[in-house]
Protein backbone atom coordinates (compact mmCIF):
# COMPACT_ATOMS: atom_id res chain seq x y z
CA UNK A 1 0.00 0.00 0.00
CA UNK A 2 1.57 3.49 -0.84
CA UNK A 3 1.49 5.88 1.93
CA UNK A 4 -1.25 8.59 1.89
CA UNK A 5 0.77 11.35 0.88
CA UNK A 6 1.87 9.30 -2.69
CA UNK A 7 -1.57 9.81 -3.55
CA UNK A 8 -1.47 13.68 -4.12
CA UNK A 9 1.01 14.35 -7.00
CA UNK A 10 1.48 17.23 -8.74
CA UNK A 11 2.28 17.16 -12.53
CA UNK A 12 1.61 20.39 -14.34
CA UNK A 13 -1.04 18.95 -16.21
CA UNK A 14 -3.56 18.11 -13.04
CA UNK A 15 -2.88 21.66 -11.91
CA UNK A 16 -6.02 23.62 -13.29
CA UNK A 17 -8.00 20.75 -12.57
CA UNK A 18 -6.74 20.37 -9.39
CA UNK A 19 -7.58 24.27 -8.51
CA UNK A 20 -11.26 23.35 -9.90
CA UNK A 21 -11.75 20.02 -7.63
CA UNK A 22 -10.82 21.77 -4.52
CA UNK A 23 -12.52 24.45 -5.20
CA UNK A 24 -15.30 22.40 -5.01
CA UNK A 25 -14.71 20.88 -2.04
CA UNK A 26 -14.38 24.42 -0.26
CA UNK A 27 -18.10 24.68 -1.56
CA UNK A 28 -18.79 21.47 -0.40
CA UNK A 29 -17.59 22.47 3.09
CA UNK A 30 -20.60 25.10 3.48
CA UNK A 31 -22.63 22.19 3.20
CA UNK A 32 -21.37 20.65 5.84
CA UNK A 33 -19.62 11.48 8.00
CA UNK A 34 -20.59 9.67 5.76
CA UNK A 35 -23.01 7.88 3.83
CA UNK A 36 -21.50 5.87 1.25
CA UNK A 37 -23.39 5.70 -1.94
CA UNK A 38 -25.25 2.52 -1.31
CA UNK A 39 -25.73 0.04 -4.27
CA UNK A 40 -28.87 -1.64 -4.69
CA UNK A 41 -28.80 -4.69 -2.01
CA UNK A 42 -31.00 -7.80 -2.80
CA UNK A 43 -29.73 -10.02 0.20
CA UNK A 44 -30.60 -9.54 3.93
CA UNK A 45 -27.21 -9.45 5.83
CA UNK A 46 -27.13 -10.97 9.37
CA UNK A 47 -25.71 -8.70 11.99
CA UNK A 48 -21.62 -9.01 12.26
CA UNK A 49 -20.84 -11.70 15.15
CA UNK A 50 -19.07 -9.13 17.66
CA UNK A 51 -15.41 -9.41 18.83
CA UNK A 52 -14.57 -7.32 21.96
CA UNK A 53 -11.19 -5.84 21.82
CA UNK A 54 -10.91 -3.89 25.13
CA UNK A 55 -9.47 -0.38 24.90
CA UNK A 56 -9.68 -0.83 20.84
CA UNK A 57 -13.64 -1.09 20.90
CA UNK A 58 -15.74 -3.24 19.34
CA UNK A 59 -15.18 -4.80 16.17
CA UNK A 60 -17.53 -7.37 13.63
CA UNK A 61 -16.75 -9.92 11.63
CA UNK A 62 -19.03 -11.13 9.33
CA UNK A 63 -18.50 -12.73 5.16
CA UNK A 64 -20.17 -14.72 2.48
CA UNK A 65 -19.28 -17.18 0.35
CA UNK A 66 -21.07 -18.24 -2.97
CA UNK A 67 -20.31 -20.26 -5.77
CA UNK A 68 -22.45 -19.68 -9.35
CA UNK A 69 -22.77 -21.28 -12.68
CA UNK A 70 -23.23 -19.95 -16.15
CA UNK A 71 -24.23 -21.94 -19.17
CA UNK A 72 -24.44 -19.97 -22.79
CA UNK A 73 -25.58 -21.82 -26.24
CA UNK A 74 -23.66 -20.30 -28.32
CA UNK A 75 -20.15 -19.47 -27.04
CA UNK A 76 -17.15 -16.90 -28.32
CA UNK A 77 -13.65 -16.27 -27.78
CA UNK A 78 -13.21 -16.35 -23.85
CA UNK A 79 -16.70 -17.44 -23.28
CA UNK A 80 -16.96 -20.87 -21.16
CA UNK A 81 -19.64 -23.14 -19.31
CA UNK A 82 -18.98 -24.18 -16.22
CA UNK A 83 -18.90 -22.30 -12.83
CA UNK A 84 -16.56 -20.92 -10.05
CA UNK A 85 -16.48 -19.02 -6.82
CA UNK A 86 -18.34 -15.43 -7.10
CA UNK A 87 -17.94 -14.33 -3.41
CA UNK A 88 -15.32 -15.85 -0.48
CA UNK A 89 -14.60 -12.93 1.74
CA UNK A 90 -14.23 -12.14 5.43
CA UNK A 91 -14.99 -9.04 6.39
CA UNK A 92 -13.65 -7.33 9.48
CA UNK A 93 -14.52 -3.96 10.53
CA UNK A 94 -15.05 -1.17 13.17
CA UNK A 95 -18.19 1.35 12.87
CA UNK A 96 -18.22 2.76 16.38
CA UNK A 97 -15.61 5.67 18.04
CA UNK A 98 -13.80 8.56 16.28
CA UNK A 99 -11.38 5.50 14.24
CA UNK A 100 -12.56 3.19 12.49
CA UNK A 101 -11.85 1.06 9.70
CA UNK A 102 -12.92 -1.88 7.15
CA UNK A 103 -11.23 -4.66 5.56
CA UNK A 104 -12.39 -7.08 2.80
CA UNK A 105 -10.46 -9.96 2.17
CA UNK A 106 -10.91 -13.30 0.64
CA UNK A 107 -11.58 -14.54 -3.54
CA UNK A 108 -14.09 -13.30 -5.47
CA UNK A 109 -15.20 -13.01 -9.32
CA UNK A 110 -17.34 -10.59 -11.30
CA UNK A 111 -18.61 -11.89 -14.56
CA UNK A 112 -20.53 -9.19 -16.92
CA UNK A 113 -22.89 -9.19 -19.48
CA UNK A 114 -21.44 -9.25 -23.21
CA UNK A 115 -17.44 -10.05 -22.21
CA UNK A 116 -15.76 -13.79 -21.59
CA UNK A 117 -15.78 -15.26 -18.33
CA UNK A 118 -11.84 -15.26 -16.39
CA UNK A 119 -11.61 -17.79 -13.51
CA UNK A 120 -11.95 -16.73 -9.73
CA UNK A 121 -8.10 -16.41 -9.52
CA UNK A 122 -7.80 -14.12 -12.62
CA UNK A 123 -10.51 -12.07 -10.99
CA UNK A 124 -8.74 -11.75 -7.37
CA UNK A 125 -5.18 -11.13 -9.21
CA UNK A 126 -6.78 -7.46 -10.36
CA UNK A 127 -7.27 -6.37 -6.84
CA UNK A 128 -5.82 -8.30 -4.66
CA UNK A 129 -6.71 -10.85 -1.55
CA UNK A 130 -7.45 -7.66 0.20
CA UNK A 131 -9.69 -5.88 -2.69
CA UNK A 132 -11.21 -3.16 -0.05
CA UNK A 133 -9.51 -1.76 3.17
CA UNK A 134 -9.43 1.72 4.34
CA UNK A 135 -9.02 3.33 7.77
CA UNK A 136 -11.57 5.82 8.60
CA UNK A 137 -11.45 9.41 11.35
CA UNK A 138 -14.84 10.66 12.12
CA UNK A 139 -14.24 13.99 13.62
CA UNK A 140 -18.18 14.58 14.62
CA UNK A 141 -21.14 13.76 12.96
CA UNK A 142 -20.75 15.56 9.82
CA UNK A 143 -17.11 15.31 8.80
CA UNK A 144 -15.10 12.10 8.35
CA UNK A 145 -12.03 11.46 6.11
CA UNK A 146 -10.66 7.99 4.90
CA UNK A 147 -7.87 6.53 3.31
CA UNK A 148 -7.04 2.66 1.57
CA UNK A 149 -8.38 0.86 -1.18
CA UNK A 150 -12.17 2.57 -1.70
CA UNK A 151 -15.02 1.09 -3.48
CA UNK A 152 -15.91 3.69 -6.61
CA UNK A 153 -18.60 6.42 -6.00
CA UNK A 154 -19.40 6.05 -9.73
CA UNK A 155 -22.51 3.96 -10.54
CA UNK A 156 -25.56 2.05 -8.64
CA UNK A 157 -23.98 -1.54 -9.16
CA UNK A 158 -21.35 -3.10 -6.47
CA UNK A 159 -18.15 -4.92 -7.66
CA UNK A 160 -19.27 -7.73 -5.64
CA UNK A 161 -22.31 -9.61 -6.77
CA UNK A 162 -23.70 -10.47 -2.90
CA UNK A 163 -24.56 -6.79 -3.18
CA UNK A 164 -26.35 -6.83 -6.06
CA UNK A 165 -30.25 -7.61 -7.52
CA UNK A 166 -28.12 -9.71 -9.93
CA UNK A 167 -25.28 -12.06 -10.52
CA UNK A 168 -23.38 -11.20 -13.54
CA UNK A 169 -22.84 -7.36 -13.35
CA UNK A 170 -24.46 -5.13 -16.43
CA UNK A 171 -22.56 -3.91 -19.71
CA UNK A 172 -22.28 -0.51 -18.80
CA UNK A 173 -20.76 -1.30 -15.53
CA UNK A 174 -18.03 -3.55 -17.26
CA UNK A 175 -17.14 -1.01 -20.12
CA UNK A 176 -17.35 2.89 -18.63
CA UNK A 177 -17.05 2.51 -14.84
CA UNK A 178 -13.78 1.94 -12.51
CA UNK A 179 -14.74 -0.41 -9.78
CA UNK A 180 -11.65 0.67 -6.90
CA UNK A 181 -9.56 3.33 -6.64
CA UNK A 182 -6.41 4.17 -3.89
CA UNK A 183 -7.54 7.10 -2.43
CA UNK A 184 -8.41 9.58 0.56
CA UNK A 185 -11.65 10.30 1.07
CA UNK A 186 -13.45 13.64 2.62
CA UNK A 187 -16.89 13.06 3.45
CA UNK A 188 -19.27 15.50 4.45
CA UNK A 189 -22.88 15.30 5.37
CA UNK A 190 -25.43 17.74 6.30
CA UNK A 191 -29.21 17.55 6.81
CA UNK A 192 -30.36 16.46 3.28
CA UNK A 193 -26.54 16.53 1.85
CA UNK A 194 -24.19 14.09 1.28
CA UNK A 195 -20.76 15.02 -0.17
CA UNK A 196 -18.11 12.84 -1.02
CA UNK A 197 -14.58 13.86 -2.41
CA UNK A 198 -12.17 11.41 -3.43
CA UNK A 199 -8.87 11.46 -4.82
CA UNK A 200 -6.77 8.60 -5.79
CA UNK A 201 -5.34 6.55 -9.03
CA UNK A 202 -9.06 6.39 -10.70
CA UNK A 203 -9.39 3.30 -12.65
CA UNK A 204 -6.72 1.47 -10.21
CA UNK A 205 -3.73 3.08 -12.79
CA UNK A 206 -1.00 3.63 -9.70
CA UNK A 207 -0.21 6.77 -7.58
CA UNK A 208 1.45 8.84 -10.33
CA UNK A 209 -1.74 9.09 -12.57
CA UNK A 210 -4.28 11.28 -9.81
CA UNK A 211 -7.83 11.44 -10.99
CA UNK A 212 -10.06 13.50 -8.33
CA UNK A 213 -13.82 12.36 -7.99
CA UNK A 214 -16.58 13.91 -6.16
CA UNK A 215 -20.36 12.87 -5.51
CA UNK A 216 -23.37 15.30 -4.38
CA UNK A 217 -26.26 13.53 -3.44
CA UNK A 218 -29.41 15.28 -2.34
CA UNK A 219 -32.25 13.19 -0.38
CA UNK A 220 -35.69 14.29 -1.01
CA UNK A 221 -37.21 12.23 1.75
CA UNK A 222 -37.04 8.76 3.20
CA UNK A 223 -37.91 7.32 -0.49
CA UNK A 224 -36.17 9.40 -2.82
CA UNK A 225 -32.33 10.64 -3.39
CA UNK A 226 -30.49 12.26 -6.45
CA UNK A 227 -26.59 11.96 -7.28
CA UNK A 228 -24.24 13.26 -9.28
CA UNK A 229 -20.70 11.99 -9.40
CA UNK A 230 -17.71 13.01 -11.44
CA UNK A 231 -14.31 11.27 -12.26
CA UNK A 232 -12.05 13.11 -14.23
CA UNK A 233 -8.60 11.28 -14.43
CA UNK A 234 -5.03 12.47 -15.94
CA UNK A 235 -5.67 12.45 -19.85
CA UNK A 236 -2.11 10.52 -20.24
CA UNK A 237 -2.92 7.62 -17.57
CA UNK A 238 -2.41 4.37 -19.39
CA UNK A 239 -4.23 1.02 -19.84
CA UNK A 240 -4.04 -1.36 -17.15
CA UNK A 241 -5.65 -4.91 -16.19
CA UNK A 242 -8.67 -3.66 -15.13
CA UNK A 243 -9.74 -0.78 -17.95
CA UNK A 244 -8.25 0.16 -21.00
CA UNK A 245 -9.42 3.32 -21.80
CA UNK A 246 -8.05 4.75 -17.89
CA UNK A 247 -8.74 8.38 -18.71
CA UNK A 248 -11.47 8.30 -18.95
CA UNK A 249 -13.50 11.00 -17.80
CA UNK A 250 -17.30 9.82 -16.13
CA UNK A 251 -20.00 11.82 -15.26
CA UNK A 252 -22.75 10.03 -14.10
CA UNK A 253 -26.62 10.42 -12.78
CA UNK A 254 -28.22 8.99 -10.74
CA UNK A 255 -31.11 8.42 -9.06
CA UNK A 256 -32.48 6.06 -5.92
CA UNK A 257 -36.42 5.19 -5.16
CA UNK A 258 -36.51 2.61 -2.22
CA UNK A 259 -40.64 1.89 -1.46
CA UNK A 260 -42.55 -0.71 0.50
CA UNK A 261 -41.96 -3.70 -2.45
CA UNK A 262 -40.62 -1.68 -5.40
CA UNK A 263 -36.91 -0.34 -5.61
CA UNK A 264 -35.57 1.97 -9.04
CA UNK A 265 -32.25 2.67 -9.02
CA UNK A 266 -31.91 4.20 -12.78
CA UNK A 267 -28.92 6.16 -13.69
CA UNK A 268 -27.14 7.88 -16.97
CA UNK A 269 -23.39 8.13 -17.12
CA UNK A 270 -21.42 10.11 -20.28
CA UNK A 271 -17.82 8.65 -20.87
CA UNK A 272 -15.25 10.44 -22.59
CA UNK A 273 -11.37 9.06 -23.21
CA UNK A 274 -10.04 12.30 -24.46
CA UNK A 275 -6.75 12.63 -27.48
CA UNK A 276 -3.22 11.84 -26.09
CA UNK A 277 -0.33 12.06 -27.76
CA UNK A 278 1.65 10.10 -24.82
CA UNK A 279 -1.03 7.27 -25.44
CA UNK A 280 -1.43 7.50 -28.81
CA UNK A 281 -5.31 8.17 -29.23
CA UNK A 282 -5.78 10.24 -32.27
CA UNK A 283 -8.85 11.31 -31.51
CA UNK A 284 -11.76 11.63 -28.29
CA UNK A 285 -13.94 8.48 -27.68
CA UNK A 286 -16.89 9.09 -25.59
CA UNK A 287 -20.29 6.46 -24.39
CA UNK A 288 -23.30 7.15 -23.43
CA UNK A 289 -25.03 4.56 -20.87
CA UNK A 290 -28.40 4.16 -19.56
CA UNK A 291 -29.29 1.90 -16.68
CA UNK A 292 -32.68 0.83 -15.38
CA UNK A 293 -31.77 -1.22 -12.72
CA UNK A 294 -35.23 -2.13 -9.98
CA UNK A 295 -36.12 -5.16 -7.64
CA UNK A 296 -39.90 -6.13 -6.19
CA UNK A 297 -40.23 -8.04 -2.93
CA UNK A 298 -42.50 -10.32 -2.42
CA UNK A 299 -42.27 -11.24 0.59
CA UNK A 300 -39.13 -11.67 3.23
CA UNK A 301 -37.94 -15.39 1.11
CA UNK A 302 -38.06 -13.71 -2.40
CA UNK A 303 -37.42 -10.84 -4.62
CA UNK A 304 -37.19 -10.20 -8.18
CA UNK A 305 -34.34 -8.35 -9.55
CA UNK A 306 -34.16 -6.58 -13.16
CA UNK A 307 -31.63 -4.65 -15.21
CA UNK A 308 -32.62 -2.98 -18.71
CA UNK A 309 -29.51 -1.18 -20.51
CA UNK A 310 -28.94 0.69 -23.83
CA UNK A 311 -24.88 1.69 -24.44
CA UNK A 312 -23.93 4.18 -27.68
CA UNK A 313 -20.49 5.33 -28.38
CA UNK A 314 -18.90 7.03 -30.84
CA UNK A 315 -16.91 6.48 -33.89
CA UNK A 316 -16.90 3.99 -37.11
CA UNK A 317 -15.52 0.99 -38.10
CA UNK A 318 -12.92 3.65 -40.14
CA UNK A 319 -11.74 4.95 -37.21
CA UNK A 320 -8.06 3.81 -35.76
CA UNK A 321 -7.71 5.64 -32.89
CA UNK A 322 -7.00 2.77 -29.96
CA UNK A 323 -9.67 4.16 -27.43
CA UNK A 324 -12.31 3.99 -29.79
CA UNK A 325 -13.28 0.41 -29.24
CA UNK A 326 -15.04 0.75 -25.24
CA UNK A 327 -17.19 -1.96 -25.73
CA UNK A 328 -15.50 -4.32 -27.43
CA UNK A 329 -17.58 -4.88 -30.62
CA UNK A 330 -15.52 -2.34 -32.91
CA UNK A 331 -15.76 1.37 -32.97
CA UNK A 332 -19.34 3.07 -32.98
CA UNK A 333 -21.08 -0.13 -31.56
CA UNK A 334 -24.22 0.30 -29.62
CA UNK A 335 -25.67 -2.71 -27.26
CA UNK A 336 -28.62 -3.32 -25.52
CA UNK A 337 -29.12 -5.96 -22.93
CA UNK A 338 -31.75 -7.27 -20.05
CA UNK A 339 -31.30 -9.40 -17.18
CA UNK A 340 -33.84 -11.28 -14.80
CA UNK A 341 -32.78 -12.34 -11.22
CA UNK A 342 -35.28 -14.21 -9.33
CA UNK A 343 -33.36 -14.38 -5.52
CA UNK A 344 -34.56 -16.78 -2.18
CA UNK A 345 -33.15 -16.27 0.87
CA UNK A 346 -34.32 -17.92 4.28
CA UNK A 347 -32.03 -16.98 6.84
CA UNK A 348 -28.29 -17.25 6.24
CA UNK A 349 -28.72 -19.40 2.89
CA UNK A 350 -29.64 -17.67 -0.45
CA UNK A 351 -29.93 -19.13 -4.13
CA UNK A 352 -30.92 -17.54 -7.26
CA UNK A 353 -31.43 -17.92 -11.17
CA UNK A 354 -30.58 -15.57 -13.78
CA UNK A 355 -31.32 -15.06 -17.36
CA UNK A 356 -29.64 -12.67 -19.55
CA UNK A 357 -29.45 -10.87 -23.40
CA UNK A 358 -27.33 -8.92 -24.95
CA UNK A 359 -27.93 -7.44 -28.67
CA UNK A 360 -24.84 -5.78 -30.01
CA UNK A 361 -25.84 -3.22 -32.83
CA UNK A 362 -23.21 -1.32 -35.52
CA UNK A 363 -20.53 -3.91 -34.48
CA UNK A 364 -17.62 -5.66 -36.40
CA UNK A 365 -17.78 -8.78 -37.98
CA UNK A 366 -16.06 -11.27 -35.88
CA UNK A 367 -15.96 -9.05 -32.94
CA UNK A 368 -19.60 -10.40 -31.00
CA UNK A 369 -20.77 -13.28 -30.68
CA UNK A 370 -21.34 -17.02 -31.45
CA UNK A 371 -18.56 -19.63 -33.38
CA UNK A 372 -17.42 -17.08 -35.39
CA UNK A 373 -17.98 -13.98 -33.73
CA UNK A 374 -21.03 -12.97 -36.05
CA UNK A 375 -23.66 -12.89 -34.18
CA UNK A 376 -25.51 -10.10 -32.70
CA UNK A 377 -27.40 -11.96 -29.75
CA UNK A 378 -26.29 -13.48 -26.87
CA UNK A 379 -28.37 -15.50 -24.18
CA UNK A 380 -26.95 -16.53 -20.97
CA UNK A 381 -28.40 -18.38 -17.74
CA UNK A 382 -26.79 -18.45 -14.33
CA UNK A 383 -27.23 -20.38 -11.21
CA UNK A 384 -25.80 -18.85 -7.34
CA UNK A 385 -26.01 -20.63 -3.99
CA UNK A 386 -24.35 -19.38 -0.94
CA UNK A 387 -24.27 -17.99 2.61
CA UNK A 388 -23.58 -15.44 4.89
CA UNK A 389 -22.40 -15.87 8.32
Amino acid sequence: MQSITAFFPRPASLRRRGWIFFFCAALAGLLGPTQRLAAQVSLTMPSPIEIPAGPLGSWGLSGVVSYAGFATPDQYGAEKNGGDLTNGFAILQKTTGQWQFFVMAGGYAYPALGAGRLTTTQYTQFFGLVPEAYAEYVFNPHWSIEAGKLPTLIGQESTWSYLNYNIQRGLVWNDMENLVSRAAQLNMTYGKWTVNLQYGDGFYAGYHFGAPSAAIAYAINAKNTFTFVALIPNKNTPPNGTFFDANAQLYDFMYTYTGKNWSWTPYVIFMNSPASTARGYTSAANGMGYVLLGGYRFNPEWILGMRAEYATTNGSLASTSANMNILGYGPGAKAATFTLTPTWQDKDLFARGEFSLVHAMDYAPGAVFGKGGTGANEFRGAAEIGVTF
